[in-house]
This record gives structure tokens, C-alpha cells and sequence, in this order.
């Protein structure tokens, strides 16, 4: 008989930053090269910690990293984090067509 076969998939940790409630994609320094493309076949779990609200431009920034994920899920501490799901999806849609 042959081995078992075991698969596990990445998963990928966003922290998006708050500023006046909106979650922000990272900005690009010399320190720190802001958010990266996700690689295929992983999920990614985007945190946007207390954000009450993610700004169109920020949501299609976020989506162009996240065309290659398998899943995305949308995680925070506010009653916001659906809407703010709903708006990555939407611009995770339009980068995707």
C-alpha cells in the first residue's frame, strides 16, 4: 500500500492599517514593500482590525493582490467587516475580468 498523501494550503495574514476608520492598504516604504500578490492556491485572511469603512481605491489595490487566492476571508472587531467584505469582493471582481 502507499503512503498516505497529505495537502495543506498557505494561508496568508493581511493586516490592513485603520486611519479615520478606513482600512488602508500598506503603503510602500524603502523599509517595507507594501502588500504583495498572494500566490496561487493560498487563502488569504485580510484583518481589518476596527475599520468601519475601506475606501474604493484602497479595495481595488487590496484586489489586485488577491486575484490569485484560492479564498479570501474578511476578519475584524467592528459590524462593518460585511460591507467591507462585500466591497473587496466587488473589486476582487472587476480585477478578475
Amino acid at each position: 500500500m502507499g503512503a498516505a498523501h497529505t495537502s495543506t494550503t498557505a494561508t496568508i495574514h493581511i493586516r490592513l492599517h485603520v486611519h479615520a476608520g478606513a482600512a488602508r492598504v500598506p503603503t510602500p516604504t524603502a523599509e517595507h514593500g507594501g502588500i504583495h500578490p498572494i500566490p496561487h492556491g493560498c487563502i488569504a485572511l485580510v484583518d481589518i482590525g476596527h475599520a468601519t469603512h475601506i475606501a474604493e481605491h484602497d479595495a481595488h489595490l487590496l484586489a489586485g493582490a488577491l486575484t490569485e487566492a484560492t479564498h479570501v476571508d474578511v476578519v475584524g472587531t467592528t459590524e462593518a467587516v460585511p460591507a467591507i467584505r462585500a466591497a473587496i469582493a466587488i473589486a476582487l471582481d472587476k480585477a478578475t475580468k
